[in-house]
């Protein structure tokens, strides 16, 4: 968290400089496609979950308000899991649950950005995330003899959530290949700020929050 801070000074520092030397603004709006590699986890109050693999895949619109302050916001598809070993079954056998949840993400973004290089830009960015849950499903696997039981469910029948909102942060670096491509890449932490389920925390299943942590990478394209 040290590094985090340092770079957000340095960054505000060099922003600060910029600003007093900018004596035009650019106009300009950037499309970008962006895809996502993360690990997801999530906190659960009686029994905590493990890492498990998940992807976001979007597209971001970016307005440039000058050449070190934007805001951008898009629409994203956020495949998430997370894995529980259950130990409720007599040796050798033990049960794998695995749950994943998709979601319709509109996150709206602040960014700052230091043009340390002619080419290379730095940025910090910070903003909200609506998240509408599309769809949960699970996995539910005994070991050692691979058997599966496999069900889908629908929303009301776990009483998920559908409506979430949290937080997106990270850094990130752009290299501009020419006038109108630019490439990028992010480290990204993405945090719900609500239960994920609607129900009792004395239910057996206690209250759910998750959070991933992933590597951005995007094309842009100046409009």
């Amino acid at each position: 968290m040290n590094f985090f801070y340092y770079i957000l000074f340095i960054l505000v520092m060099s922003f600060g400089a910029q600003a007093q030397s900018d004596t035009t603004t650019a106009s300009d709006f950037i499309i970008s496609v962006n895809v996502t590699p993360a690990v997801c986890m999530k906190t659960k109050s009686i029994s905590p979950g493990q890492y498990s693999l998940g992807i976001d895949l979007g597209v971001d619109f970016k307005y440039l308000i000058n050449n070190s302050i934007a805001v951008k916001s898009g629409f994203y598809y956020s495949h998430k899991g997370f894995d529980n070993n259950i130990i409720d079954a007599p040796a050798p056998f033990y049960r794998e649950y695995k749950s994943y949840i998709d979601y319709f993400e509109i996150p709206v973004v602040f960014e700052l950005s230091n043009i340390s290089d002619k080419r290379v830009t730095a940025s910090i960015f910070v903003g909200g995330l609506p998240q509408f849950m599309l769809k949960y499903y699970y996995i539910d696997k005994v070991n050692p003899d691979q058997s599966y039981v496999y069900s889908g469910k629908s929303l009301s029948d776990h009483n998920f959530r559908v409506f979430n909102i949290g937080l997106i942060t990270g850094l990130g670096i752009n290299y501009e290949l020419n006038n109108k491509v630019r490439l990028g890449i992010d480290a990204l932490y993405k945090m719900s700020f609500m239960n994920f389920r609607t129900i009792d925390i004395h239910d057996g299943y206690g209250s759910c929050y998750h959070y991933s942590v992933g590597i951005n990478t995007r094309v842009s394209f100046l409009l």
